[in-house]
C-alpha cells in the first residue's frame, strides 16, 4: 500500500492551509489503516474496591520502574489480558512508558475514581446526534493525540477531497476553537467526520456496539458504522445534502420546545406554517418553520413557563419547506447502494429494526423530510431491556430526552458521551469509558492488540500474570 508519511514535526491541526485542489494534508495523509496504530494507548486497572485499585496501581508502577526493558506495547497487551470489568476502574492514556508512569502517579496522588453505579443490563446503545451541537475545533485534541481518530479523519477528508476538491479539515481546524459551526454544508460534513472517527476510535478501544440509532442527519454516520452504506457513499450523501440544502438555507430553522405532541397542537394552530419536526421524548420536540413565526412561538411558550430555545441551524429540517427538493435529492443520491447492516440498527424514519438493505435514495429523502421518531425508537430499546446509552457526536444533546423517555417507561438508565464542548477531549472520553465499565459494559481492551505477555502481579497472592 502506498503511503505518504508525515515528516513534519509541527502539529497538522495547527497548520491546515485551507481549501485547494491539491491535497491540503500534503505528506501528512495516510490512506488505510496501519495495525500499529491500533495499540490504542489505553491502560486499564479494574478492581472491586478503591483500595484494591490503588494497590494495583502501586504494584504496576513498581514493576514498570524495575523493568526498563519492557516495551509499552507489551505492557498495554498484558494489562488488557488482566482486565476483569469490575465496578472500580482506572484508565490511563499513554503513548510512552514515561507518560504511563506519570499517569499512574497522578491517579495515585488524586485518589479519584468514578463512583460505582448499579449494574443493570450490560448492553450499550450507540446514539448518533443530529444537527446543532457542532463547533469549530471539535476533535482537534483527539486529532493531535489519538492515531486512530486522526487516521479516520484523514481518510474521510481524502475521500471528500477526491470527490469534490474541498478540504473540510482545513476549515474546521483553522477557525477559533468553540465558535459554533454554521452553514449546512460545513456543519453536516463536520458532524459526519467527527461521528465516524469517534466510532472507529471507540471500536478500536474495545467499546461494544450492541445497537445503533441515528437522530436525523446523524443517521448517515450511523448507517456507515452499522454497515448499511459504505463510507464512500456516506461522504457523497453528506456532500449532496449540504449542497442541495443551501438552496433553502436562511428560509427557516428549528425551535426545541418542552411540549408533548398533543400539548403542541393549540400553539401550532395559531401559528400557520409551523410543523413538528422531531419527537425526541414525551415532552420534548423540535418545531420547524420560519424564524419570525418560531420567535412568536418561543415568546408564547416562555410566557407560559415552557422551555424553548433555537437550534443552531438555518434550515427548517423535516418540514414542507423542503418538499420541492424531493426530485433533486433523489436524483443526486441515485448512486447509493444500500447494504444489509452488519450491526443491529433501528431507523428513526420508520421506528423499526433495519433487517434488509434500506438506505437508498428514497430513504434519505424521507430522512430529511419526515418527522424523526426518536422517542419511539428509544422506548422500544427500553422495552428490550437496554439501560446504557452513549451519544456519538460533538456534544451531548439527547441525554435529557433519553432520561425523560426512560422515566416515562419506568426505567433507570445510564448515559455517556464521547465529546463535550469546552472540555478536554481525551480525558472526558476516558472518564466516560471508566463510567461505562463501572456499570458493567464489557469494554474489551484486547481488541486488535498484539504483544508479548509480561509477568505482572497485580492481584493479592498472585505471582505472575494470570494470562501467561
Amino acid at each position: 500500500m502506498t503511503r505518504k508519511i508525515n515528516t513534519n514535526d509541527s502539529d497538522p491541526a495547527d497548520s491546515y492551509p485551507g481549501n485547494t485542489n491539491d491535497d491540503p494534508l500534503g505528506n501528512q495523509y495516510q490512506h488505510g489503516f496501519d495495525d500499529e496504530l491500533y495499540s490504542h494507548g489505553l491502560h486499564v486497572l479494574s478492581a472491586a474496591s478503591p483500595e484494591d485499585l490503588q494497590l494495583q496501581a502501586k504494584k504496576l508502577l513498581s514493576r514498570i520502574q524495575s523493568e526498563p526493558g519492557w516495551s509499552l506495547r507489551d505492557i498495554t497487551y498484558t494489562l488488557a489480558g488482566l482486565q476483569t470489568n469490575q465496578q472500580y476502574n482506572w484508565l490511563v492514556y499513554a503513548e510512552t512508558k514515561d507518560a504511563l508512569v506519570q499517569g499512574l502517579e497522578k491517579k495515585l496522588a488524586k485518589k479519584q475514581h468514578p463512583a460505582p453505579a448499579e449494574q443493570m443490563d450490560n448492553r450499550l446503545a450507540w446514539i448518533f446526534t443530529g444537527m446543532g451541537p457542532q463547533w469549530y475545533g471539535m476533535g482537534r485534541q483527539l486529532y493531535r493525540e489519538n492515531a486512530v481518530f486522526r487516521q479516520v479523519m484523514d481518510e474521510c477528508n481524502h475521500l471528500l477531497l477526491e470527490y469534490t476538491g474541498y478540504s473540510l479539515l482545513g476549515e474546521l481546524f483553522f477557525q477559533p476553537v468553540n465558535k459554533v459551526v454554521t452553514g449546512n454544508y460545513l456543519a453536516q460534513t463536520a458532524n459526519f467526520f467527527i461521528q465516524v472517527s469517534l466510532s472507529r476510535m471507540l471500536h478500536s478501544m474495545g467499546l461494544p456496539m450492541d445497537v445503533v440509532v441515528g437522530h436525523s442527519v446523524g443517521e448517515i454516520a450511523a448507517s456507515v458504522i452499522a454497515g448499511g452504506i459504505s463510507l464512500e457513499d456516506g461522504i457523497k450523501i453528506v456532500h449532496h445534502w449540504g449542497s442541495i440544502l443551501e438552496q433553502v438555507a436562511g428560509h427557516g430553522t428549528l425551535l426545541s420546545v418542552g411540549l408533548g405532541e398533543h400539548e403542541a397542537v393549540p400553539y401550532l394552530e395559531d401559528l400557520p406554517g409551523l410543523e413538528i419536526a422531531t419527537i425526541n421524548a414525551p415532552r420534548s420536540m423540535t418545531v420547524a418553520g420560519n424564524r419570525d413565526q418560531l420567535s412568536r412561538l418561543e415568546e408564547m411558550l416562555k410566557n407560559d413557563g415552557i422551555a424553548a430555545r433555537f437550534v443552531q441551524v438555518d434550515v427548517a429540517y423535516h418540514s414542507s419547506q423542503l418538499s420541492y427538493l424531493e426530485h433533486a435529492v433523489k436524483d443526486a443520491l441515485g448512486f447509493v447502494k444500500p447494504l444489509k447492516p452488519v450491526h443491529k440498527m433501528y431507523s428513526t424514519v420508520t421506528a423499526e429494526l433495519v433487517e434488509h438493505p434500506l438506505h437508498d435514495a428514497d430513504y434519505w429523502w424521507r430522512n430529511i423530510r419526515q418527522q424523526v421518531y426518536f422517542k419511539d425508537v428509544v422506548a422500544s430499546l427500553l422495552k428490550q431491556g437496554y439501560t446504557n446509552f452513549i451519544e456519538i457526536g460533538p456534544h451531548p444533546v439527547l441525554r435529557s430526552a433519553l432520561q425523560e423517555t426512560a422515566m416515562a417507561e419506568g426505567k433507570e438508565i445510564h448515559t455517556f458521551f464521547s465529546l463535550k464542548k469546552g472540555t478536554s477531549e481525551l480525558p472526558m472520553l476516558i472518564n466516560n469509558l471508566e463510567r461505562s465499565m463501572g456499570v458493567g459494559v464489557p469494554v474489551n481492551f484486547s481488541t486488535s492488540l498484539t504483544g508479548e505477555r509480561l509477568k505482572i502481579s497485580l492481584f493479592e497472592g498472585e505471582d505472575v500474570c494470570q494470562c501467561c
